[in-house]
């Protein structure tokens, strides 16, 4: 069965995202609807984790997508995917990626 692995970086930023959004719109109901559809995406993901864009600029073997403004970086695992970091799609990711111990 195809997993959801998520690095420490990639949980602590899903978490920031929400918060922002939910401060940003005043609405607990819209920062859950987001994390419930990023965590869908990555579902659907971990069953195809070659489907992403490649985006070896980021590191190698590491793919992307976008969900709505966000983009969930992330590399294939044997059994699905490993959740490096979610950002939103404005934020300079070479800066954040490099900034992201062992970027598992």
């Amino acid at each position: 069965m195809a997993r959801v692995r998520w690095s420490p970086t990639g949980q602590q930023s899903l978490v920031d995202v929400a918060k922002y959004v939910v401060e940003q719109s005043q609405s607990l109901e819209t920062g859950l609807k987001l994390i419930d559809a990023i965590e869908a995406k990555c579902e659907t993901y971990a069953q195809f984790p070659h489907a992403g864009i490649p985006r070896n600029d980021l590191g190698e073997g590491r793919r992307c997508f976008a969900v709505g403004n966000y983009v969930v970086i992330y590399r294939p695992i044997d059994d699905g995917i490993r959740v490096i970091v979610v950002a939103h799609g404005h934020q300079d990711l070479y800066t954040m990626i490099r900034g992201i111990p062992g970027s598992e």
